[in-house]
């Protein structure tokens, strides 16, 4: 179990500096992004970046628990997909060009994947209790949306 526990931690670390690198990209192939872009993109990734840090703080202060309680994991199930979506979705905005959103979707992909093989190992490795925290914590990314 701990195995797995430290897999799904170190993937979303991995996942967190490469969304990190894209975003300086976007910045750098984007030096005068439109403002309204500019000013959506860093909204996103504060946001991103709140979720991500939010989520790793609580784990960090919980190491042996697997279902966390309180804070954002409360209202989502990947907190710390949330917030790696997000940031990648800030640099969507500020980079402003076809490659940002290719990027932008092969992360979005891998987010999707990684969250749904985490879905069903834990599924199949936990089962009741997973199920009951599955049915209390009911959105899997965006409180309210998804």
């Amino acid at each position: 179990m701990q195995k797995l526990k430290l897999l799904v931690i170190k993937s979303k670390d991995f996942l967190f500096v490469f969304t990190i690198l894209s975003l300086i990209c976007s910045v750098l192939f984007n030096p005068k992004p439109d403002l309204v872009f500019a000013v959506l993109g860093f909204v996103f990734v504060v946001a991103g970046s709140f979720f991500y840090f939010s989520a790793r703080k609580l784990r960090k202060s919980n190491p042996k628990d697997f279902f966390l309680k309180g804070g954002v994991y409360e209202k989502v199930r990947y907190p710390e997909v949330t917030g790696v979506f997000l940031l990648c979705l800030g640099a969507v905005f500020i980079g402003e060009n076809f490659a940002s959103v290719l990027v932008g979707a092969f992360w979005t992909l891998v987010f999707l994947s990684i969250a749904e093989l985490e879905h069903q190992t834990l599924k199949s490795t936990l089962g009741k209790e997973y199920e009951s925290y599955f049915k209390r914590i009911k959105h899997r990314f965006i409180p309210g949306i998804i």
